[in-house]
């Protein structure tokens, strides 16, 4: 299990949007893939930082903090419940088949 952690701010633009929805603000969290096959399938998962408008050879940090669990599906529900929600084991991620 991962988690992101990042500042994200709503009511400003994210800069890489979809071509087809130019008009809005954009999203803090971009999913892409482009699974067939061949060399140049892949997917990702990327969090986006706000736009900035910074001088010529300036630079800014984006923080983001990355934790990663693996163990038992009974203590990652635990560790979900508690940083996520209290209804994380609910989720449909965790559902038996």
């Amino acid at each position: 299990m991962v988690f992101m952690v990042f500042p994200i701010k709503p009511e400003d633009r994210y800069v890489d949007r979809p071509k087809s929805e130019q008009e809005t603000n954009g999203d803090a969290i971009q999913l892409y893939s482009h699974l067939e096959k061949g060399p140049l399938a892949f997917g990702e998962l990327e969090c986006q930082s706000w736009g900035l408008e910074l001088k010529p050879g300036a630079e800014q940090a984006f923080p983001i903090k990355i934790y990663i669990y693996k163990d038992s599906l009974e203590l990652l529900q635990k560790i979900g419940k508690k940083l996520i929600c209290p209804q994380f084991d609910k989720a449909f991620l965790f559902g038996r088949y």
